[in-house]
C-alpha cells in the first residue's frame, strides 16, 4: 500500500467514526429529556409530580414496576407500573422526594410505604430511608441514579 492510500485510508475512517460519534450524540440528546440529565438531588418543585420508572442503587441494583427489592424482612415494590414521586421542603434536609410505594413484611403484610430521599445531606449522615407510616424508617442508602417519565 502507497503513503498516499495509507492517509486516504486514514482520513477515511477519522471521518466515519466521526459520523457514529455524532450520530450517537444525536440520537442521545433525542431519546432522553434534558431535565431526566440532572441528578435527582438537583431536580425542583418544576419537575414533580413525576412518575419513576426506575430507582438504581449501588453494586447496580435496579428497582422498578418488574423488580422488587428487600431490606431484611421489608420488601418494597411499585404497587403497579408506575410509582409516583413527589418533592415536598423539609426543615432538616431542604427539598425532598418521596416515591409512594407499597410495602410487604411478614407480621404487617402489605402496608403503604415511600422512600424518603432528602436532596441535601442532612446532619445525621445518608439521606435516604424507606418509611412506613406509624411502623418502620430504615436508613437504606442513597440512589445513585433515579429515572423518570
Amino acid at each position: 500500500m502507497t503513503i498516499i492510500e495509507e492517509v486516504m485510508k486514514r482520513r477515511f475512517m477519522k471521518q466515519a467514526a466521526m459520523a457514529v460519534l455524532a450520530a450517537l450524540g444525536a440520537w442521545i440528546m433525542a431519546a432522553h429529556p434534558v431535565w431526566a440529565e440532572k441528578g435527582w438531588r438537583q431536580l425542583d418543585k418544576a419537575d414533580f409530580p413525576a412518575h419513576v420508572r426506575a430507582v438504581v442503587f449501588s453494586k447496580g441494583t435496579v428497582f422498578d414496576a418488574e423488580r422488587t427489592v428487600t431490606w431484611g424482612k421489608w420488601t418494597a415494590s411499585f404497587g403497579g407500573p408506575k410509582a409516583v414521586a413527589e418533592r415536598f421542603w423539609d426543615d432538616v434536609g431542604g427539598g425532598s422526594i418521596h416515591v409512594f410505594l407499597k410495602c410487604q413484611n411478614p407480621v404487617v403484610g402489605i402496608a403503604d410505604c415511600h422512600f424518603l430521599l432528602f436532596q441535601k445531606q442532612p446532619p445525621s449522615g445518608t439521606g435516604c430511608f424507606l418509611v412506613a407510616p406509624g411502623t418502620i424508617s430504615l436508613n437504606i442508602g442513597c440512589p445513585v441514579e433515579m429515572r423518570f417519565e
